[in-house]
């Protein structure tokens, strides 16, 4: 179930880059420089990464920290595999498709892929979702036991102390 759901977030990545793109090929490359433009576009999907995020990995709450960075390498995995099926099937060599990783040209790809291999980890921290905290309600569950324990001893105790 946890692989359905992040491959489902992950494709509403997916279409959330292919409207930058589109909106980047629309709007941005058509008022902004391409110098500007591009980067920008990175930014912006680099941002609506985040939030995506944020708003769905409350679907998968309650994972260990290592699940969330598993998340992330899939995520990246996915990304790379779609972006060089893509340009393979489009006839591209693979020194063309390498070029969406030129920081020099402005393309800013790299930076997504950052974002998208951080993000779970990062927002799950940042939401308290992570967890470690498998590890600390195991932590608080002994202290809670040994507190119980403690008390009933004090009890055992004063009654005994009573009886005498």
């Amino acid at each position: 179930m946890l692989l359905l759901k992040i491959t489902g977030i992950w494709l509403l990545m997916v279409v959330a880059a292919i409207v930058n793109g589109t909106l980047r090929e629309l709007f941005l490359n058509k008022y902004l420089l391409p110098e500007i433009a591009l980067p920008l576009s990175g930014l912006i999907l680099s941002v609506l990464i985040i939030v995506i995020s944020l708003k769905l990995l409350v679907f998968i709450k309650g994972e260990s920290s290592t699940t969330y960075l598993c998340v992330g390498i899939f995520w990246v995995t996915l990304t790379l595999l779609l972006e060089y099926g893509l340009g393979f099937s489009q006839g591209l060599t693979l020194s063309e498709i390498n070029e969406v990783f030129s920081v020099h040209q402005g393309n800013l790809f790299s930076l997504v892929l950052l974002v998208t291999l951080f993000s779970p980890i990062v927002v799950a921290r940042l939401n308290g979702y992570s967890v470690d905290n498998k590890q600390q309600t195991t932590n608080n569950k002994q202290q809670t036991t040994n507190n119980k324990q403690q008390i009933t001893n004090n009890k055992q105790q004063r009654c005994s102390a009573d009886a005498k």
